[in-house]
């Protein structure tokens, strides 16, 4: 149970760490006036008005989404590459073994 919390908890920092660089670059290469959806699925709406650029960021579905399918695959490569026990512990979840 401890190797599961702590992969959570790594997991997580990572996660974080790539949604804020994700957002952090995708907002710096904002040129003009749009709608841009980041690879964390952020939707930032960029408006221009009096000759400054203002920026909103829109939170969705979409980012709970990709954080689920980021942790279901770090869990998946770290119990099916890295654990070394003799037992899987999702063998039966897997069909082709």
């Amino acid at each position: 149970m401890k190797t599961i919390t702590k992969q959570f908890a790594l997991a997580t920092l990572v996660y974080l760490f790539l949604f804020l660089i994700d957002n952090l670059v995708e907002l710096l290469l904002i040129q003009e006036a749009g709608e841009k959806t980041t690879l964390t699925a952020v939707k930032m709406l960029t408006v221009m008005q009096d000759g400054v650029l203002y920026t909103n960021f829109s939170g969705h579905l979409g980012i709970i989404v990709t954080y689920a399918l980021f942790l279901f695959l770090w869990g998946f490569i770290y119990y099916r590459f890295i654990y070394k026990h003799d037992a899987f512990p999702f063998e039966n979840l897997l069909f082709w073994r």
